[in-house]
């Protein structure tokens, strides 16, 4: 049974909340196939775990009065019901053209073409020049027509219109200083939207495939305590396929979570490490694994991978991802590029049984920007609106339009969080290139194998009339990127020691 099978036996031909078995289809799922493997047992114990809102809702704005989410009709995605091929919606697909905003206004006019009609359109037209009119403002280091320009375009944005207002609502909704309804009313059935987001969209399923794949290629197959240091386990949906691909094989598996501190965070904590670490080493007992697993704080890793016992076989697995839409947060560039140097510097160091003494993967579902090609605010605010609106986009393209109930539900509680994020990322661009997170100058690439490639893209199914492709790029073959067009959407790159 292929890695592959496990991502794979949970596919649209089954319903996401009750799925009936496949015939032909083996005891290797992704984490969301319940009756198909026992990947869906793990997601069903986070489903089981009662979620309840930091505080009550009153007084629901009367633009969701009749805002209900039946996430139960979501069967037909899984059924056949799936959106039409992206050439009957040639129109609707031509608002990155239409709205790039480093374009002069007359050639935005000149060449747009948008599925609205009347004032629609006028709004449109409106906020391209409004978004233009601000990174201009930005790139001349204006102190008050920024803020001016910031609240009109608030005035001119909801979250259930086009695609061009639900970008520039999520990015400047936090100058928005009305409760935010929509999301407190689909926080209501967060598990169950998480489910959801992470079956129906690839971007999580395409980087932690892939990212597993090349572990289990590179790993040594006589290995017996695999150490596991994940930057961000989160719900820890990752690492229960793993475990399926090296079930009843007895060996040992240490995972070390890092602790953050929430303080700051904009959005409050879902996943409570306890939770998830009993989760982890019940779904691991269950496949015949032994499972530990404990949290350290950042500040506190390198020692205590000083005291690790390296007896035995031992083998070492650092794993990063960041910026993937499903996790609902960004974190700091300055905490990412020290794991990435703490594992650098720990493999190179560490005595080891084996040759390659680990691997280090890194999923990166920001926008990809740098000091060398990002000269200008208006560059940087063109790159991050193309790689959001590319995002609303391709969410649109696997959902059917009778949902769009659904669809904003989801928007609201994981891309919602994920584009308010770019204000702090101009800063932290300046302060970080992200060519130094490569790495790749002092590590050897993981060179990912053709046959991950073939099986990423059926992943992702990528065809013809599919917008989705997925390739191996890097000068040492160690990146593979989804793309969606010409916008990367999701990047992960492999390196071992």
């Amino acid at each position: 049974m292929s890695l592959y099978d496990i991502y794979q036996s949970s596919e649209l031909h089954s319903n996401p909340f009750c799925m009936d078995d496949g015939e032909g289809k083996n005891a290797f799922s992704p984490p969301f196939s319940p009756d198909i493997s026992s990947s869906m047992q793990y997601l069903e114990t986070i489903l089981s775990d009662e979620f309840h809102p930091d505080s009550a809702i009153h007084d629901i704005s009367p633009l969701i009065d009749d805002f209900h989410i039946d996430f139960d009709e979501l069967d037909c995605i899984f059924n056949g019901d799936m959106p039409k091929p992206l050439d009957e919606y040639s129109d609707e697909w031509n608002l990155y053209d239409a709205m790039n905003v480093c374009e002069p206004p007359t050639d935005m006019m000149t060449s747009i073409v948008l599925p609205f009609e009347g004032k629609e359109v006028d709004n449109q037209l409106f906020l391209s020049h409004l978004l233009l009119a601000y990174a201009e403002a930005m790139d001349n280091q204006e102190t008050e027509l920024p803020e001016v320009i910031s609240q009109r375009i608030i005035q001119r944005v909801n979250p259930v219109g086009g695609i061009v207002e639900r970008v520039l609502y999520y990015m400047f909704q936090n100058l928005n200083k009305k409760p935010d309804y929509l999301k407190q009313e689909s926080i209501k059935n967060f598990y169950l939207a998480f489910k959801a987001f992470y079956q129906i969209f690839p971007y999580g399923k395409f980087a932690h495939f892939v990212e597993n794949f090349a572990i289990l290629e590179a790993m040594p197959k006589d290995v017996e305590i695999i150490n596991l240091i994940d930057f961000e386990i989160g719900e820890g949906i990752q690492w229960a396929s793993f475990m399926e691909a090296i079930k009843y094989q007895r060996k040992e598996i240490r995972i070390i979570s890092i602790k953050f501190n929430e303080e700051d965070e904009s959005i409050p904590l879902r996943w409570k490490f306890e939770e998830t670490k009993r989760r982890l080493c019940d779904h691991g007992a269950s496949h015949g694994l032994k499972v530990k697993v404990k949290e350290v704080g950042l500040q506190d890793l390198e020692s205590v991978m000083k005291n690790i016992d390296y007896g035995r076989k031992s083998w070492y697995i650092f794993n990063c991802n960041v910026g993937l839409p499903h996790m609902g947060r960004i974190r700091n560039k300055n905490d990412v590029f020290e794991f990435l140097t703490l594992a650098k510097n720990f493999l190179y160091n560490v005595t080891c049984y084996y040759t390659t003494k680990g691997i280090i993967t890194y999923g990166d579902g920001d926008v990809r920007q740098s000091n060398t090609t990002c000269k200008s605010y208006s560059s940087f605010l063109d790159g991050i609106f193309a790689h959001y609106q590319a995002l609303l986009e391709s969410m649109e393209f696997n959902f059917p339009s009778h949902l769009g109930e659904a669809r904003t539900s989801l928007e609201c509680l994981f891309v919602a969080p994920y584009i308010s994020s770019w204000d702090r990322k101009w800063e932290e661009m300046k302060q970080f290139d992200e060519l130094e997170l490569e790495l790749g100058v002092s590590l050897e690439g993981w060179n990912l194998s053709e046959t991950s490639l073939v099986e990423a893209k059926e992943l992702v199914k990528e065809s013809v009339k599919s917008p989705y492709g997925v390739r191996i790029e890097g000068e040492k073959k160690n990146e593979m990127v989804l793309r969606w067009n010409s916008v990367q959407m999701v990047r992960v790159c492999c390196w071992k020691i």
